[in-house]
């Protein structure tokens, strides 16, 4: 998954996606951030916001 999310050019987009694979499993989303080199202190906030 880190290898495709890590092509993804647009750094919103990975963000949000990001941010439903941490709402989906907390440890999974915190390590493919990680891997994607996102911005982990975005991810949770977006999480939250986003409907279940």
């Amino acid at each position: 998954m880190a290898a495709d999310l890590g092509q993804v050019k647009n750094a919103e987009i990975r963000q949000v996606m990001l941010s439903h694979f941490y709402k989906a499993d907390v440890d999974y989303g915190t390590c493919l951030t990680a891997a994607v080199k996102g911005e982990l202190g975005d991810v949770p906030q977006r999480g939250q916001q986003l409907r279940d």
